[in-house]
């Protein structure tokens, strides 16, 4: 399996990254899937213009993040809570490539707020939820093993 995690926090000091990067080694370690990591600060995508639905329709500046986000069977979303959600970074990125349907989605927060990400939890499940992807409701998803 294809697991691509996608870092959500445009901040260069993010915790986010950080706990990004532990699940990537983690999944490395016990799993055989293949695992990596999209940081939003790496593709500074304009504001939402036109969605792209495949590779092909994909202007070439972006067609290796595509062909990523295409070729992906699986997401980890890692975001903080910004303002009593996920960050706006998170939501451009994930607004380019609607066509992901039938493929899990995991999520995570870090936040040293007081609500520790919950807040943002909820936000992403209706996200994920109203493109129709799958949203697991358990800790210990089968991909994880």
């Amino acid at each position: 399996m294809n697991i691509e995690i996608i870092a959500g926090s445009p901040r260069q000091e993010s915790v986010t990254y950080r706990v990004a990067l532990f699940l990537k080694q983690y999944l490395q370690a016990h799993t055989s899937h293949q695992v990596d990591i999209i940081d939003v600060r790496d593709w500074p995508l304009p504001p939402l213009q036109h969605v792209f639905g495949s590779v092909e329709q994909t202007p070439e500046a972006f067609k290796p993040l595509s062909a990523r986000m295409f070729a992906a069977d699986a997401f980890i979303l890692v975001s903080p809570e910004y303002n009593g959600s996920y960050t706006p970074a998170m939501k451009n990125l994930l607004d380019y490539f609607p066509k992901q349907s039938h493929k899990a989605f995991g999520i995570v927060t870090a936040s040293p707020g007081g609500m520790g990400g919950m807040r943002a939890t909820q936000q992403m499940q209706l996200l994920v939820a109203a493109v129709r992807h799958l949203v697991p409701q358990y800790a210990r998803h089968p991909f994880c093993r």
